[in-house]
């Protein structure tokens, strides 16, 4: 049998393995599954309790009122067309004391329709899903790049950063601004600035 020919035959018994996304709260992790005989139908998750969380990270969840791991687009997504109620706005500003001055262009409405959002008000879903991603970023900012450094976190977000030429905290006007932060927080979270 020539080389070729064993080449073409191995090729053809090897099967393709699969990735799976699996979703573990912090994140999506990349599980594989082969197709093989050894391995049929086994999968391999990295599943996290909230207790690991708080190990893994070092993360005193008190500190943030109702703390829960930062999650991915589709749950935002999710979760803004299913409805947000109008105490979400109050307590993501709690998390790092935002102003109705500073909030309001975050959340793309005036300062007056901001405090006329009373607590059980339902958000229509644009303005639910900008108070989801602030809400995100603010927890992995905190968590991660700020090793739940509160003070430390609530400075540099009002700080004009040279890279940005304004503050993190104006930047977030936009997806893009969301987008910017969240790039930045990754740099300091890995040492990357």
């Amino acid at each position: 049998m020539e080389k070729s020919e064993k080449v073409k035959r191995v090729k053809r018994s090897v099967k393709p393995t699969k990735q799976v996304a699996v979703s573990s709260g912090l994140g999506v992790g990349i599980s594989v599954r082969s197709d093989s005989p050894k391995f049929a139908g086994k999968e391999s998750k990295r599943v996290q309790t909230k207790a690991n969380q708080d190990a893994a990270t070092g993360l005193n969840t008190n500190d943030i009122p109702n703390w829960s791991p930062p999650r991915s687009e589709w749950a935002i997504i999710r979760e803004a067309s299913e409805g947000v109620n109008g105490s979400r706005i109050n307590e993501v500003a709690a998390m790092v004391d935002l102003t109705r001055t500073e909030l309001a262009p975050i959340l793309q409405v005036s300062e007056r329709t901001l405090a006329r959002i009373r607590p059980d008000d339902r958000l229509d879903t644009a303005l639910a899903e900008r108070v989801l991603l602030l809400e995100n970023v603010l927890k992995y900012g905190y968590a991660n790049a700020f090793s739940s450094n509160s003070e430390a976190f609530k400075t540099w977000l009002r700080t004009p950063l040279s890279s940005f030429n304004s503050s993190p905290v104006t930047l977030m006007h936009s997806t893009l601004g969301f987008n910017l932060v969240m790039e930045k927080l990754g740099q300091i979270t890995f040492s990357l600035y």
